[in-house]
């Protein structure tokens, strides 16, 4: 009876282990399913900037707050590479870095679908013995 106490205690630890494996990953796919229509959006912004030149635009800062603007050039842009650096791009050259960028999230994503559903397997499994072992007495 003891063996099946512990046995059963280790089910529910690997239950729980799951869980937060599997909360984990949803969390994965939806900061990077956000983050590709993110990235999205500036590939769309960055393809059409030809029409953006010398028009006024409202430019968001942060926190839902936005500034009135004007593109002055949009054959260049500056942007933010990481570590707080900063870098400008040919619109060119802008649309191969988002597209890079797009794919690196499209990558990360469909792994942490495939990790999920792996983990989601393993938790329906640990589910199913736990069950029978509460059967069994």
């Amino acid at each position: 009876m003891a063996a099946n106490n512990q046995g059963a205690e280790e089910l529910m630890y690997m239950q729980q282990l799951y869980e937060q494996q599997y909360r984990s990953l949803s969390e994965a796919i939806t900061s990077n399913s956000n983050e590709l229509r993110e990235l999205s959006a500036v590939q769309k912004a960055i393809e059409e900037s030809a029409l953006l030149e010398n028009r006024e635009l409202f430019t968001h800062v942060g926190s839902g707050f936005y500034v009135r603007s004007k593109a002055m050039d949009a054959k260049t842009f500056t942007v933010g590479i990481g570590g707080g650096y900063l870098e400008e791009m040919s619109a060119d050259y802008a649309k191969e870095y988002i597209a890079r960028l797009i794919e690196k999230k499209s990558a990360e994503l469909t792994a942490a679908i495939s990790n999920r559903k792996k983990v989601e397997s393993s938790l329906l499994e640990v589910i199913h013995r736990l069950d029978a072992a509460a059967g069994s007495r």
